[in-house]
């Protein structure tokens, strides 16, 4: 069994493509694996997916589909 530790920079990889986009999603579909999120990351990664959605990087559905 393998653990990762996502911190903010790679969760909003997992929604907003950008380089090392492929290596989170290949992460979290992988199996036998453990993903651990810390309490602060999701704080972090709203306010990183509220700022690509500002700049029009992430469409506004994408963005509800990410926070959902």
């Amino acid at each position: 069994m393998k653990y990762y530790y996502f911190d903010s920079s790679a969760l909003v990889k997992r929604y907003a493509p950008e380089k090392g986009t492929q290596k989170v999603d290949d992460i979290f579909q992988g199996k036998d694996r453990i993903l651990i999120i810390g309490n602060l990351g999701m704080v972090e990664i709203y306010s990183a997916l509220s700022k690509k959605k500002r700049e029009k990087e992430i469409t506004e559905e994408d963005f509800i589909s990410a926070i959902d």
